[in-house]
């Protein structure tokens, strides 16, 4: 017997973590949910369609496509969810592919045409379309690419780059608001540290875990060691993420990792990564700090320290 609908689509992506934007084009595009109807034509859902949901939200995290996702029964999505079968990776890579150049394009024409609202569009539809790892890796970091060099290279003004990266900015900011975290969940801790005032590293560490259900404290850019490890003691974080982009010569960094290593104390995690992370390899090792290279890197390290894929089977 079909239980009766428990949820208003406004409830649903509250409890989910998932958008009503998002949830309108999952439904619409790939009939990833069928909810019942009032006589008004409100959509009305069951506590099955808001853990079917919560199930396409970890499989886009974790690098579905949600086109593939979509069409699976929810018993296979729990199974592929939890580790206990597969997508072939071909199948996913073709699907995806040319969704992939055609939003870049469009953002790219949005950035050129300096309409920001083109720009807000087109990353919305990307992320209603693509995996959070491919709409990370193949759609925003060579926009974010391709708008320096573009900028580099007098292409582009410097008005270009700041409206960019506002919309890219908000446009984070607002997905990982939207992704929920279990109380229970431990506290990861994000910033630059002081003197590093590149921003989008550090919110895309913040996006990949929120989407594993971590808890965020995002402290954005230029935050001193002491700072740092204030709140992870006053969290009880157990990582603390760094984002080093630039300058690759920063002369305070050394002195701030230190100084972070011996305040932060032994038990709480200290990782890294960003386009200047690898210059300090040897130092970072010195300090215990995990050097970490790249967004799927990063989401096996929190996957692992979280230990995701343990819950028992319903």
């Amino acid at each position: 017997m079909q239980k009766e609908p428990l949820y208003t689509i406004r409830t649903l992506a509250l409890k989910s973590g998932v958008s009503m934007h998002t949830i309108r084009a999952w439904e619409k595009r790939y009939q990833a949910l069928r909810p019942q109807r009032t006589p008004g034509n409100r959509r009305l859902y069951t506590e099955e369609d808001l853990a079917r949901l919560q199930l396409l939200r970890q499989g886009v995290a974790d690098g579905h496509t949600i086109s593939l996702l979509a069409g699976l029964p929810t018993p296979d999505l729990w199974r592929l969810v939890h580790g206990r079968s597969s997508i072939p990776a071909e199948a996913e890579t073709v699907e995806h592919s040319h969704a992939v150049e055609a939003l870049l394009e469009n953002s790219w024409r949005a950035v050129q045409n300096l309409d920001d609202r083109a720009l807000q569009q087109s990353l919305h539809q990307a992320a209603a379309l693509l995996s959070q790892p491919v709409l990370l890796e193949q759609l925003l970091a060579p926009l974010l690419q391709r708008i320096g060099h573009g900028w580099s290279e007098g292409r582009l003004r410097i008005l270009h780059e700041h409206m960019a990266t506002i919309v890219i900015r908000d446009f984070l900011t607002t997905l990982r608001l939207a992704c929920t975290a279990d109380p229970e969940a431990p506290v990861i801790i994000i910033a630059t540290p002081a003197g590093q005032l590149h921003e989008m590293g550090a919110l895309f560490v913040a996006l990949t875990a929120a989407a594993q259900g971590w808890q965020i404290q995002y402290l954005g850019t230029s935050l001193p060691a002491d700072e740092l490890a204030a709140a992870a003691h006053r969290l009880d974080a157990r990582i603390i993420a760094l984002s080093l982009i630039q300058p690759s010569d920063d002369p305070q960094l050394p002195l701030q990792l230190e100084i972070l290593r011996n305040l932060a104390g032994s038990e709480t995690i200290l990782i890294a990564g960003g386009g200047a992370a690898a210059l300090f390899a040897p130092l970072l090792d010195r300090l215990s700090i995990h050097l970490i290279n790249g967004i799927a890197q990063l989401r096996e390290f929190l996957a692992r320290e979280r230990g995701l894929g343990q819950q028992p089977q319903p």
